[in-house]
């Protein structure tokens, strides 16, 4: 969908730039990815005996099932151009490869609780004493502080829920609405990716490192900020409606002949034009809705006579019209509509990938672009530990060594793929 999407930069922005990933699921292997796709070396770090469980997701396979051969979409999503390490941060062997990877990285990011941290000594208080041009990367669910500190939170329950969010979305005479996966995740990500810039031009200036913290909570907190700091001052967020009693008619959804759904966002002073584009001119004259403050009053009348009116009219058809008359508007698209609309494929959302099974495919990129450089897929997410030799060799180890490193358990080492792509 992108001939331009993989590239052959030979000195990518990132090329220099080494980070460790001590992570799981989605939040944190999040800044990995997107750091990854510009070119930085990311080392996914997993437990020999216990892979990243994202690797097990059965619900995004492109499959039906999770026999063998079949592809897990999520975890090339946000694994892909990376190299995996299967380590036992347990075993003292283990710590003692860790080491040298620690001296030579930029950036260490880990998903871990403060308390398992602390544990195996990867918390920054310890690092950043060893290794004081380190930048830690801290992905929590509730933070790092306070009585639910050492609670597992993911962006279903923290994120959605314990941040307010639930609480504003979907119709409010109904029941709650669930988050889709990972929004919250990949949100916290892209958090934490933009203060790695912050991090990194201070330690361009001082020559330290520094810890920075993302939590879920606070995430999903700010996302519905406007509401948040309301609640703050005047005691109550905005208030909430459905689409049938909404305050503002034109600032709504309507469906439209053929069963779909048209978001409009219609400006007072297109109020005329909008009304012969929907094949109603003489609402534009009604007493009852020649104002703002009129339409207002009266809602929920306006919109019964805007659906009635819409739904004589199929949905490609309203658009060429709103287009025309310049009204603001979008399509409630399907995920696969939402990839080949137009401007996906003109802005080169998708990069153009490749698995070893299952063949190409388009591949969603991180939406940020620069002016100097495309992002690259390079290769397939990793399977388990599949470059725990790789990475051993470049750090003098002999076969011997890593043989019975591998049979102790201390890594995993295998000689093809391993464990779910």
């Amino acid at each position: 969908m992108n001939s331009n999407s993989t590239g052959n930069n030979p000195a990518p922005m990132l090329k220099r730039l080494r980070v460790l990933e001590l992570a799981t699921w989605v939040a944190a292997p999040t800044i990995g990815a997107i750091l990854a796709e510009y070119g930085a070396d990311v080392i996914h770090i997993e437990d020999p005996e216990r892979p990243d469980p994202h690797r097990a997701v059965t619900t995004q396979t492109w499959g039906k099932s999770t026999t063998a051969g079949q592809v897990n979409s999520s975890w090339q999503m946000h694994n892909r151009n990376k190299r995996s390490l299967a380590l036992s941060l347990n075993d003292e062997e283990g710590r003692a490869i860790f080491r040298p990877l620690l001296e030579k990285a930029d950036i260490f990011i880990t998903n871990l609780l403060p308390n398992s941290q602390q544990r195996l000594g990867i918390d920054y208080a310890a690092l950043g004493a060893t290794y004081p041009r380190l930048i830690h990367v801290g992905i929590s669910g509730w933070g790092s502080a306070g009585p639910a500190s050492q609670n597992r939170g993911y962006d279903f329950t923290v994120f959605w829920a314990a941040s307010g969010i639930m609480s504003l979305v979907g119709d409010p005479d109904g029941e709650p609405a669930l988050v889709r996966p990972g929004m919250g995740d990949r949100t916290a990500g892209l958090a934490a990716t933009a203060a790695l810039g912050l991090a990194l031009y201070a330690r361009e200036h001082t020559g330290k490192g520094q810890a920075i913290e993302v939590s879920l909570l606070h995430t999903g907190m700010f996302t519905v900020a406007s509401d948040m700091q309301r609640a703050m001052m005047y005691g109550e967020p905005g208030p909430t409606y459905s689409r049938r009693n909404a305050p503002a008619p034109l600032t709504n959804c309507y469906r439209t002949r053929d069963g779909r759904w048209l978001v409009v966002l219609v400006a007072d002073k297109d109020w005329p034009a909008f009304c012969t584009a929907i094949d109603t001119p003489q609402l534009a004259a009604d007493t009852r809705f020649d104002t703002s403050d009129k339409r207002t009053a009266s809602n929920t009348e306006l919109i019964r006579i805007l659906d009635e009116a819409c739904a004589k009219i199929d949905r490609a058809e309203l658009e060429r019209r709103l287009i025309a008359a310049r009204i603001t508007h979008a399509p409630a698209l399907l995920p696969q509509e939402a990839a080949r609309h137009p401007q996906s494929v003109a802005n080169h959302f998708f990069l153009d990938a490749r698995h070893d099974t299952h063949g190409p495919y388009p591949l969603l990129s991180f939406p940020l672009r620069f002016s100097s450089e495309n992002p690259q897929f390079r290769h397939q997410a990793p399977g388990h530990g599949e470059q725990t030799r790789e990475i051993l060799q470049e750090l003098g180890y002999a076969e011997d060594d890593i043989r019975r490193l591998d049979e102790k358990g201390v890594i995993r080492a295998p000689k093809t793929h391993g464990g779910q792509l």
